[in-house]
């Protein structure tokens, strides 16, 4: 009797030692791959390591500390291109001492963006780390689905419908500028013009995409408001938004991910998807909502510092 029991018990004990050991040896060349893929190979391997590039990164975050604490989107990838002005690429380190190219000369630009754009995709961390944003319409299309989306709104974007639009654009202007005069007068001077650049962006495409004229210059709205939270987050959100590229956190029970699901709701709320599949139609207008905010009103601004740069 005794030595039937011991044959099941010696037979559990052998198989639990051997997945430990598998486990074992398998978390030997994870980490094994992780010290190569982190320490050695960007160092000592990486076809990539003699382009110049800043030397400043933070241990295992690269330059994203850097770029989280410049405050703004360009920085710090401008004084890079000052200390470098004639390198074509720049290379930096991202995340777990990912490498990254800066691209910086026309040439570059116009293989990646033109002569041979299907044989660059955007990268997963990236997609994951604003689709959640933007959609995953035009944006972030490869190949086929590219150009199929790309034929659909090519004729909102002629030359002739958007020469059409001009005296649209000159209202707008118009409006916006006495919102200025009349903010100077209550205000002594002082007027906060992010949020006026970003209502009056948002008032455009509804007029020239969906052809809606949503008056968000003329009164506050809750999706202004919605969409303002989701672009300017607390600094934990903004934490969570850059995290969430690398680790699947966004669906963690915090408030920082319920207030950003509340606002992405509305915002997918208020569009109106017509006859287009529904879930596309979404992708390709929090595309056109996301591109204005924040890069135009920081080009504004820049021309208003330097009105003698022109395009």
């Amino acid at each position: 009797m005794a030595t039937t029991t011991a044959g099941p018990i010696y037979e559990r004990s052998l198989l639990l030692q051997t997945a430990l050991t598998l486990l074992f040896l398998l978390l030997i060349q994870y980490l094994t791959v992780k010290i190569y893929r982190t320490f050695i190979y960007p160092y000592c391997v990486s076809p990539l390591r003699h382009l110049p590039g800043p030397k400043d990164h933070v241990f295992l975050l690269g330059q994203d500390v850097n770029q989280f604490r410049s405050g703004c989107p360009n920085e710090p990838y401008l004084a890079w291109m000052r200390t470098g002005p004639t390198a074509p690429l720049i290379r930096y380190f991202t995340f777990g001492n990912s490498e990254a190219l800066l691209v910086t000369s026309l040439a570059a630009h116009r293989e990646i963006l033109q002569t041979k754009c299907y044989s660059f995709t955007k990268p997963k961390f990236f997609v994951k780390l604003i689709g959640d944003i933007v959609g995953l319409g035009l944006v972030f299309a490869a190949g086929e689905e590219h150009k199929k989306q790309r034929k659909a709104p090519s004729g909102l974007f002629s030359y002739t419908n958007i020469k059409s639009y001009v005296p649209l654009f000159r209202r707008k202007a118009e409006e916006l500028a006495g919102l200025f005069d009349k903010a100077i007068g209550n205000d002594g001077g002082i007027i906060e013009v992010a949020s006026l650049y970003s209502r009056v962006n948002l008032d455009i495409i509804g007029l020239f995409a969906l052809g809606i004229d949503l008056k968000y210059l003329d009164r506050p709205s809750t999706f202004h408001h919605c969409y303002h939270e989701v672009f300017e987050p607390t600094t934990f959100g903004a934490i969570l938004t850059a995290l969430n590229g690398f680790i699947s956190i966004r669906w963690l029970p915090i408030e920082a991910n319920r207030s950003f699901l509340r606002t992405n709701k509305v915002e997918l709320q208020s569009v109106d998807p017509g006859y287009w599949n529904k879930d596309l139609m979404l992708d390709q207008i929090l595309n056109a909502v996301a591109a204005v905010f924040p890069r135009n009103y920081y080009a504004f601004t820049a021309q208003g510092l330097k009105p003698h740069v022109r395009l």
